[in-house]
């Protein structure tokens, strides 16, 4: 059945969708390379959704967080951090579905894996997440994706 609906789709924006766990991550591990970045999980000024602004100098990313949101040395500082996804998503990755970053508990390829086994657990609406598609996703990638992104509970 999963074959037919296409359940799973590419989290980088190639609008390709997939039948099975394995052709998905296949795809998105052949295809998308991820270098190291700096994720926004903050809300907008305006409070109309998550900022999700993505940099890739964490220069960049400690103006915006000064200038745009306007936080203390200390809090800026715990965001350097915590909003910092290395290259290939090794200590945190920006999930599109939760709007935010997601903390990592393994490294290497079980890390990759782990990233898959939270985005799968929303596809298939398990572990108490509700089931979404791709429709719902909150993406960054790219410039043109630097509008105001409002989650919307499926």
């Amino acid at each position: 059945m999963l074959r037919h609906t296409r359940p799973y789709g590419c989290t980088f924006r190639c609008n390709k969708t997939f039948g099975s766990r394995t052709d998905w991550t296949r795809h998105e591990n052949s295809q998308h390379l991820k270098c190291e970045s700096w994720q926004c999980d903050l809300l907008r000024t305006d409070k109309t959704g998550a900022c999700a602004k993505k940099f890739f100098r964490s220069e960049s990313f400690r103006n915006h967080l000064g200038n745009e949101h306007t936080l203390d040395s200390e809090i800026l500082k715990e965001k350097l951090e915590t909003c910092h996804i290395e290259r290939n998503g090794q200590k945190r990755f920006w999930c599109g579905f939760c709007v935010r970053t997601i903390q990592l508990k393994n490294t290497g390829i079980e890390a990759w894996e782990e990233r898959f086994d939270h985005i799968e657990e929303h596809f298939r609406g398990k572990n108490d997440m509700p089931q979404v598609s791709m429709q719902n996703w909150i993406s960054v990638e790219g410039e043109d994706e630097r509008k105001v992104f409002n989650f919307v509970t499926p």
